[in-house]
């Protein structure tokens, strides 16, 4: 992609590319990606980088700003990589949000729509403050600034510099009290974030975690080297500062040490507890996190004799909010501590209907449930909630092979999952249901909830 001339051009933004947020305008045929731009903004660029059908382009002027157009409620907003569409209209946001994953299944995954029940997108619950995890970096060279990585450009070299925040109204209020602790408390170790003091603990990142239900905070403090400095005056400044933090851990090069309160903290899904520990996954907007299982047991149509099949469960929410309605359920994932707290948290909310297995969805199929000589195994509905990468080809053949008459898709990326569609479709899946829903309210992502069902032919009739 070459630069080419400093000629102004007017455009007319007519969309949002995602995920990373670029606005969209079109000259004849010739496709302009511009950062910062919004729909139905009139902008005057100039184009940076050039190729035969696409080019990135700076705005030098905003000719008329789009109505869409709102004041974002973070001071860092234009600059950290997080929220780039919170100077948009949430009602905007949600409309581009549900185009783009339909025309990503239906470009990609060749799903007739037509033939599909497609609901509106399920608005986030929370507009602010609906985060469960963020993950903060330290400054360079003995900097006491704490923040976020700098918004991607194409215009120049990615270089992970430092957005430093004093706050992230997506996250907690708590941040506010708990930032400044840990800016003094990298002062008095003479933090550097790269390591250049590795053997006196540099400090490299910030972990933080809190239980929307009752405001609890886990903070992990990842320590490059072995030594762990002014670990002390931690201990003494921090409970009195912030009082919500219960859970405090440092992870060093070699080992992951507990030194504050609870190993763990708690959070509510619907009446079931779950165990959320430093590495362990949990869904990042909680509340609309429930409004996702529930639609996933409204789409089970549970009559009690189900028996379900669980991949990629985490520390099984999904799992354990459809066991009452269900025979059994059994669940895997690769991950040891996912397992470790899956089985925890069924203890915790008296669950005997659940199984959960350490294994790779890749081998589900060979999952020796009954034994050696126990009965065959057949699953009525099979959940798969796969990482960004979507199903490998081997996963995709273990659901093959489980044979389930129902297949239930949970995605965080509309492009993995509209390949996967497609070769589901091969398998002889149909898409029947897809239901977007908004869980990075201002941020470019979007989970999506599909319903496929067993076909007798691979065709939509």
């Amino acid at each position: 992609m070459k630069q080419i001339s400093d000629e102004n051009l007017f455009l007319e933004i007519i969309d949002i590319a995602f995920p990373q947020g670029f606005g969209v305008g079109k000259r004849n045929d010739f496709v302009c990606f511009v950062p910062g731009a919004l729909p139905g903004d009139i902008v005057r660029v100039k184009i940076a980088k050039q190729g035969r059908r696409f080019g990135f382009a700076q705005i030098t002027a905003i000719e008329k700003e789009s109505p869409f157009r709102v004041t974002p409620a973070c001071p860092h907003a234009h600059r950290c990589g997080g929220c780039v569409l919170q100077g948009l209209l949430y009602e905007k946001q949600l409309e581009l949000k549900q185009n783009y994953v339909l025309q990503t299944v239906q470009r990609i995954g060749n799903v007739p729509l037509e033939q599909v029940e497609v609901q509106p997108i399920v608005p986030s619950v929370e507009k602010y403050y609906y985060r469960s995890k963020v993950e903060l970096f330290f400054g360079e060279h003995g900097s006491t600034s704490i923040g976020f990585r700098e918004r991607v450009s194409p215009f120049e070299p990615y270089r992970g510099r430092l957005v430093p925040i004093q706050q992230c109204p997506i996250f907690s209020r708590s941040l506010k009290r708990l930032l400044p602790v840990f800016s003094e408390y990298a002062e008095r170790v003479g933090a550097d974030a790269h390591g250049k003091q590795a053997s006196q603990g540099a400090l490299k990142r910030l972990i933080v975690r809190e239980a929307k239900w009752n405001k609890k905070l886990m903070v992990s403090l990842v320590v490059a080297g072995n030594n762990v400095a002014e670990a002390s005056w931690l201990l003494q400044e921090l409970p009195k500062a912030v009082p919500e933090v219960t859970s405090l851990w440092i992870i060093t090069d070699r080992k992951k040490e507990l030194l504050l309160g609870s190993p763990y903290i708690e959070e509510m899904l619907g009446h079931f507890r779950f165990m959320v520990y430093p590495q362990t996954f949990f869904q990042p907007n909680t509340k609309t996190a429930e409004r996702l299982y529930e639609a996933i047991a409204a789409l089970c149509h549970a009559t009690g004799s189900e028996r379900i099949m669980g991949l990629y469960c985490g520390t099984g929410p999904i799992e354990i909010l459809l066991s009452p309605l269900v025979r059994e359920v059994v669940a895997i994932d690769s991950d040891r501590e996912n397992i470790t707290a899956a089985i925890e948290n069924c203890r915790i909310n008296e669950i005997r209907n659940c199984r959960f297995y350490r294994q790779q969805a890749e081998r589900a199929s060979a999952l020796d449930i009954y034994g050696p000589h126990g009965p065959p195994c057949f699953f009525d509905l099979v959940i798969v909630d796969p990482p960004r990468a979507g199903l490998t080809q081997e996963a995709l053949k273990s659901i093959k092979s489980l044979a389930a008459p129902r297949v239930v898709y949970v995605s965080c990326n509309p492009s993995t999952l509209a390949r996967d569609l497609k070769r589901l479709a091969e398998a002889k899946y149909r898409t029947r249901q897809i239901l977007p829903f908004d869980f990075f309210h201002h941020g470019a992502h979007v989970e999506t909830l599909v319903l496929l069902e067993k076909i007798g032919k691979n065709n939509y009739r």
